[in-house]
């Protein structure tokens, strides 16, 4: 039995740039979302600390910077 490629790269043969292109998009907004998901839920549960609470505050706005640049990603492909 042939060994299984040990990385997504190896799997098939390169993509197009628009594939690829969609694919890194697709693989920043997921995890994305859910680091600001978890940071929400963190700001409601330490809304008795104020330091812990502008600490993810901070992790949503920049969660948030990051969508809104992924986004102009997007708009980029999208124009090609």
């Amino acid at each position: 039995m042939p060994a299984k490629p040990s990385t997504p790269c190896e799997l098939s043969e390169p993509a197009a740039p628009v594939n690829s292109l969609t694919s890194i998009i697709h693989d920043i907004r997921n995890p994305l979302a859910s680091v600001r998901a978890s940071a929400q839920l963190g700001t409601i549960l330490a809304k008795d600390n104020e330091r812990l609470a502008q600490l993810f505050a901070q992790i949503i706005q920049d969660a948030d910077r990051t969508s809104a640049q992924v986004d102009r990603l997007r708009t980029l492909q999208d124009s090609d």
